[in-house]
């Protein structure tokens, strides 16, 4: 049976449940809240830092990301449609792919369920970069 590994990554700033992380700072194992279009490490888990806190993790915290393909992600606006490819927004939350554009997509997975913006849903994490059809 094949092993699972998790990168061992340190927050560089606040992160909040169920958001897609990046590469962030100098530090190889340094990450953040993914900014629009990014290509991702993985999504984080719904856990809080404690009981006080709504960041899955701060600065200098370890960050858990969720394990296996299918993973709960925030939507950001504008929602998705099950089926739909999903990138990054500008906090890290899941919105669908452009469909036209000279801009190379980020894609991060499918929407596995609809939901509108806010909702969190699961998503088959499958990253790889698509070139929408110019428009």
């Amino acid at each position: 049976m094949p092993q699972q590994m998790h990168p061992n990554l340190v927050a560089n700033g606040d992160i909040r449940p169920y958001r897609a992380v990046a590469p962030t700072g100098s530090a190889d194992n340094a990450c953040g809240e993914a900014n629009a279009n990014n290509i991702c490490f993985g999504i984080v888990g719904g856990d809080t830092k404690a009981f006080d806190s709504a960041n899955h993790a701060e600065s200098g915290d370890q960050v858990s990301l969720q394990p296996g393909n299918v993973v709960l992600i925030e939507l950001g606006s504008g929602g998705a449609t099950r089926g739909n490819s999903l990138k990054t927004d500008a906090d890290g939350k899941g919105v669908e792919v452009a469909g036209s554009g000279a801009t190379n997509q980020n894609h991060i997975g499918i929407a596995l369920e609809s939901g509108a913006a806010g909702a969190i849903v699961r998503m088959y994490w499958q990253p790889l970069v698509i070139r929408p059809a110019l428009s």
